[in-house]
């Protein structure tokens, strides 16, 4: 009960968010920097996480800012840290043979997959930096018949999600935890001179 818990000092990390998120024409709220800080922290300590949230709830965002941010950081030589290649994978835009690979049945020959092919130039790469994986797609199971099915943390049971080993990260439940003033913001300064001006009504 007497053990008092340090607040971490993140200043050198909040400062180079919120310059990337200007540059990326990003508002920088306060609970947004929060989530790409604990993206970085999990980051440190996991092979891999995840980034779950409602749709615009700037998930895929977040990731491209901590990646501008850590190259930022390797250009000033801050933090010992390094730049980021990452790569974006859908799934749901290819079959499952593109994606892992598989026998072609005219010629009987394996062909590698996008995901192995992406790992193989990860791993003979000599660069310093981080490589990332990013599966851009919502959560699905896919059965051996070709079905999907939706799923999402409601049908999760509790072990799974806790002995997985796989942290999570919660950008929004709801986008309208989103301020109506953040996304017409940003979406003003992306639109060019001749289009209409964003507006939340």
């Amino acid at each position: 009960p007497r053990v008092v818990l340090l607040t971490p000092d993140h200043g050198i990390l909040d400062v180079s968010i919120r310059e990337i998120m200007q540059k990326m024409n990003l508002q920088a709220v306060l609970w947004y920097i929060k989530k790409i800080i604990q993206s970085y922290k999990i980051m440190l300590v996991r092979h891999g996480f995840m980034l779950v949230g409602s749709p615009l709830g700037g998930k895929t965002s977040a990731l491209k800012v901590l990646a501008g941010v850590l190259e930022q950081l390797e250009a000033k030589g801050l933090m010992d840290e390094h730049r980021v290649e990452y790569v974006f994978i859908r799934p749901k835009a290819i079959t499952m043979g593109q994606l892992y690979g598989g026998f072609d049945p005219v010629s009987h020959e394996w062909n590698d997959g996008v995901l192995v092919n992406m790992c193989q130039k990860h791993a003979t790469s000599l660069t310093k930096g981080r490589k990332w994986c990013i599966f851009d797609v919502p959560v699905a199971l896919c059965l051996m018949s070709g079905e999907i099915i939706q799923m999402n943390l409601e049908q999760a049971f509790p072990a799974t999600v806790l002995l997985y080993p796989i942290n999570m990260i919660v950008l929004s439940h709801d986008i309208a935890d989103l301020s109506l003033e953040q996304l017409p913001t940003s979406g003003n300064k992306t639109k060019g001179k001749t289009d209409q001006p964003v507006t939340d009504e």
